[in-house]
C-alpha cells in the first residue's frame, strides 16, 4: 500500500515541479518517491506472476 502512496506523491511532486529553474534536489525528491513506489508495487506484482498455478483452477499445485 505504502508503493502506492509513494508512486502518487512522487508523480505529483513530479508534475508540479520539474521545470529547468528548479534546484536539483527537489527533483531528485521526487525522482527517489517514484522509484520507491515503482519498487515497493512492483514486487507485489511479481510475486504472482511467478507462482506456479494449474490451469482451471484458483490453487496452486500439490506439493509432493
Amino acid at each position: 500500500m505504502m508503493g502506492g502512496v509513494f508512486l502518487t506523491a512522487g508523480l505529483t511532486l513530479g508534475a508540479t515541479v520539474i521545470s529547468s529553474t528548479v534546484p536539483y534536489w527537489q527533483v531528485g525528491l521526487a525522482m527517489l518517491l517514484v522509484g520507491l513506489g515503482v519498487g515497493m508495487t512492483q514486487q507485489n506484482l511479481v510475486l504472482p506472476c511467478r507462482t506456479p498455478w494449474r490451469c482451471g483452477t484458483w490453487a496452486p499445485p500439490a506439493r509432493r
